[in-house]
């Protein structure tokens, strides 16, 4: 699920579930007809900024839309395998997750990527854009990296956690997680991506 302000969201899901809301979820309309997917494969993350609109899923599948939400065309993957996490950074910057550790950047709304290296091959299960750029990813190990502008991932430092699924950064800079073990909240680490 992905809310771009108080009344515009989406959310996706299975077999090419899409719906969209215009009044903070108080009415949904499905939009999944507007995605070229004819096998109905599974969605994972959306996310959005301004009149951008970027969905993963299923065996390398990858949609975006310029005017917001209205159409969208499919984007050529860097992977063939199943994307569950992205991340859009302020500047436009878009991280793509997923399966075995997989994380691909693009700096150009998609149209190229480049590989970010230095996650084990574990699925990457959630990402999130950090507040000075870069990314946080988290695994289904229960691990946390950090990557700046594309650079290797760096693991950091956090106390053992079950499979995660979801994260957010806090005001306080803090993490809350969420998976197996519901949710927790992880002092802030340090998200330059030193280990301790």
């Amino acid at each position: 699920m992905h809310f771009r302000d108080a009344s515009r969201g989406w959310v996706v899901g299975a077999y090419n579930l899409v719906f969209e809301t215009r009044d903070g979820g108080a009415h949904w309309e499905s939009i999944g007809a507007r995605l070229d997917n004819p096998r109905a494969l599974h969605l994972y993350a959306i996310r959005a900024q301004g009149e951008s609109v970027f969905i993963v899923g299923e065996q390398g599948q990858m949609h975006r839309s310029l005017d917001g939400g209205q159409t969208f065309t499919a984007l050529p993957s860097p992977y063939k395998g199943s994307w569950f996490a992205l991340a859009l950074g302020g500047d436009g910057t878009l991280v793509a997750a997923g399966m075995r550790g997989n994380v691909f950047r693009s700096a150009d709304g998609g149209d190229n990527w480049q590989p970010v290296l230095g996650a084990p091959p574990l699925s990457v299960m959630s990402a999130t854009a950090l507040p000075q750029g870069g990314v946080l990813l988290a695994n289904q190990a229960g691990q946390l990296f950090a990557s700046q502008a594309g650079a290797t991932l760096k693991p950091l430092a956090a106390p053992p956690m079950p499979p995660l699924a979801g994260l957010l950064i806090l005001k306080d800079r803090s993490l809350l997680v969420l998976g197996a073990g519901g949710a927790l909240r992880v002092p802030a680490p340090d998200y330059n991506g030193s280990s301790k």
